[in-house]
């Protein structure tokens, strides 16, 4: 089974991406290998309803966290092919075991990295290449989840605080070193003018 979860307002269908999700599933051309799209877009967005044309196509609508849970723990891979995201956080959630296939949109390769596969959102050729992979190759799978597994520590609140942190001390040690600088020029600076005045008085 392939997830994918469309969680959107209705103002930001675009970032969907199902032209590109459709193509990726029809030319696999397994229909024995189900396609689950939940959230509640799902029921309403043409593009998700176009979709159903396809043969293993389920929309599945709105679904409880439990559920997403559970669908997570069943899927060969969470299929991601948004166009652009403010954070990416149903990839984040999927990494806790299930391997990610997602877009190169700047935010979703920022929090992915490494431990994902990653297509650009109109290539739905290289898309289903890589859903390919991920079913036929276990070995590829489980090198994803155990990658993926890593990755949501990066983002714990504490470990944010921590990098914050590390952030505001290194910005007020440059300040620091800045003002040092400043000072040590002004005392070059003021030695020469010094040394002027002295070489007009002998004069």
């Amino acid at each position: 089974m392939l997830l994918s979860r469309t969680e959107l307002p209705a103002s930001y269908r675009s970032r969907i991406n199902t032209a590109a999700l459709g193509e990726a599933y029809r030319t696999l051309n397994r229909q024995q290998i189900k396609l689950v799209i939940v959230g509640k877009e799902s029921s309403r967005t043409s593009g998700a309803q176009n979709l159903k044309v396809y043969g293993g196509v389920i929309l599945a609508g709105r679904v409880t966290d439990e559920e997403v849970a559970g669908l997570l723990r069943s899927a060969t891979a969470l299929l991601f092919p948004s166009r652009y995201e403010g954070f990416g956080i149903p990839s984040l959630e999927a990494m806790q075991g299930c391997p990610v296939i997602a877009s190169t949109a700047p935010a979703i390769m920022e929090v992915c990295g490494d431990a994902a596969l990653h297509f650009h959102p109109d290539d739905a050729m290289t898309l289903r290449d890589l859903m390919q992979r991920v079913l036929d190759n276990p070995e590829v799978a489980g090198e994803m989840r155990t990658k993926g597994r890593c990755r949501p520590d990066i983002y714990r609140w504490d470990a944010t605080a921590a990098a914050l942190i590390r952030g505001l001390q290194d910005m007020e040690s440059a300040a620091a070193r800045s003002r040092d600088s400043g000072e040590a020029a002004g005392k070059y600076l003021h030695g020469i003018a010094n040394t002027k005045r002295e070489s007009f008085s002998d004069d």
